[in-house]
């Protein structure tokens, strides 16, 4: 099921405060649902999961994230371009990748959180980009194999790699065994030369150094 909000020119953007009173009662009646949006600067459509207070509420909330790091990154994106997106999540930079790139370059995104991995699968579906975009429920490591994603409130905080002055600022509410790659050892497997990637973007919580000791082909 999802919840769709129409105004001015196809944009999400009702009062804040309305906004966050949505998704109070949202919570409140324990609607599992999504809600589904349009990207204020980039209009690009997005599910969001109301009962993430992480990136689906900020993006919600204000149609847009992290507006330098987007519009930087932007400027990067060429047609006909390889990504490799490590730490996908709900797909905000996947989507920003494959319009970008068009139908002619291709986006391999990694995210181990299976929740945000469906609603990446929807996001990808969503703008049609299922045509250059593969993504793999896994994480980018300096192994291949398992390990422990501890999974947090909000969706953009999960770690492979929790520390101690983590528990000040992030609640977390499990640990579950996730498949890790390294990331030589997922472009032999799915037949990807290194020499085709263009960009690599991550973004994993403190495991950045762990997943570049596993891409030194690709690096």
């Amino acid at each position: 099921m999802s919840i769709t909000s129409k105004i001015k020119g196809g944009i999400l953007h009702p009062h804040r405060t309305f906004k966050r009173g949505y998704l109070k009662i949202l919570r409140l009646i324990g609607y599992d649902g999504l809600i589904k949006m349009t990207l204020k600067e980039i209009k690009l459509k997005m599910f969001v999961d109301p009962n993430d207070i992480g990136i689906s509420r900020d993006l919600f909330l204000y149609g847009s994230r992290e507006d330098t790091a987007t519009q930087m990154f932007r400027s990067y994106l060429k047609p006909g371009q390889c990504v490799l997106d490590i730490g996908a999540n709900i797909g905000y930079y996947t989507l920003i990748e494959a319009e970008l790139i068009g139908p002619s370059g291709h986006v391999y995104a990694l995210e181990p959180n299976r929740r945000n991995f469906e609603i990446l699968q929807k996001n990808v579906v969503l703008n049609g980009f299922s045509d250059r975009v593969d993504i793999e429920l896994a994480a980018g490591s300096d192994k291949t194999g398992t390990d422990k994603l501890h999974v947090a409130t909000r969706s953009n905080l999960h770690t492979l790699v929790r520390t101690p002055s983590m528990d000040s600022y992030v609640d977390f509410v499990e640990a579950v065994d996730v498949t890790t790659y390294r990331i030589d050892d997922f472009l032999e497997i799915k037949g990807i030369s290194p020499d085709s990637l263009d960009i690599i973007r991550m973004d994993i919580e403190g495991h950045e150094l762990n997943a570049l000791k596993g891409m030194e082909k690709a690096l």
